[in-house]
């Protein structure tokens, strides 16, 4: 084995980086977010999406930004996240932005990924008032959380997943049309103005039947990093590879950002989420705006009571 790649979990990835490390294997991680994968003085730990701290902060900020443009500023703000390291890490973030950037955190809210029912923790939720609803969650937990503010009709002005398992998966979409309509979410994405991109995008469509996922999206753009440090390599050792890993710096690629480059903790340094909107049954960008292929829908009125 030259390199490993994954996993989609950050309490997984916390364990698995120990033993990569151990037997100096580069270990790319392809969906985990939380900040701690990376501390520790690790060698062969490379990120390339965005840390919980990147996700959190430019998400909100690129939501404030979208509704100052809207003449509807956001004071409010509520969160609700699992309660593991993921969603944990997210919310401390939140909390910690909202004191340099001008928003009140009425409410944050964790939860377990257990939980059948979640009308109590959105009942506080509403009656805080907030602006925003932002939730850091996996697949099951996010659906029953949306289909609950659904039907409470919360009174925000949008429902917004940070680094979400749902709101933007095509797959949690096509089976939940009228819910998932203009959710937002903050994720990892292609560059929709790349035709690189475009091209990958309708290769997938015509071999899969099915809309790339944004996992999709990273699995297919991590492996070209492997590829590309591979190449200058010229070799499988390991640390070789690894020392290719790090000197990366990929412009020829499919992600909402500049250059693919790693910093001495093994992160990528210009590494950005999208901010994306579910219109007419389709996640697309909506910012930030030199990536955006069409412009937000905000407020959302379905939200409201």
């Amino acid at each position: 084995m030259v390199a490993l790649i994954g996993p989609f979990s950050s309490l997984v990835a916390f364990s698995v980086r120990q033993d990569t490390e151990k037997a100096k294997t580069p270990f790319l991680l392809l969906a985990a977010v939380a900040d701690n994968l990376t501390e520790g003085g690790l060698e062969y730990t490379f990120r390339m999406q965005p840390n919980a701290r990147a996700m959190a902060t430019l998400t909100v900020n690129n939501m404030v930004e979208m509704a100052k443009a809207a003449n509807l500023p956001i004071k409010r703000v509520a969160i609700m996240h699992e309660d593991g390291n993921f969603g944990t890490t997210m919310g401390n973030h939140v909390e910690a932005f909202a004191k340099t950037s001008g928003y009140e955190l009425v409410q944050r809210v964790p939860y377990s990924l257990r939980s059948p029912d979640f009308t109590s923790e959105l009942a506080k939720v509403k009656a805080a008032k907030p602006d925003l609803l932002l939730v850091s969650g996996y697949y099951g937990d996010s659906k029953l959380i949306a289909e609950t503010a659904s039907k409470l009709r919360i009174g925000v002005s949008a429902l917004v997943g940070l680094a979400n398992a749902a709101y933007s998966n095509p797959k949690f979409i096509a089976e939940n049309r009228e819910l998932t309509e203009q959710l937002f979410d903050g994720n990892y994405w292609h560059n929709p103005q790349s035709s690189r991109a475009r091209a990958v995008f309708d290769a997938y469509q015509k071999r899969f039947s099915s809309t790339m996922s944004n996992h999709g999206v990273q699995g297919y753009q991590v492996t070209f990093v492997l590829r590309d440090a591979l190449e200058r390599a010229a070799s499988t050792d390991r640390d070789k590879v690894r020392d290719a890993i790090a000197k990366t710096n990929l412009t020829d690629h499919i992600l909402t950002q500049d250059a693919i480059r790693f910093d001495d903790a093994g992160e990528n340094v210009n590494a950005s989420p999208a901010l994306i909107q579910v219109q007419n049954g389709k996640p697309v960008v909506v910012g930030p705006a030199r990536f955006a292929e069409s412009k937000p829908a905000f407020p959302v009125a379905k939200w409201k009571g």
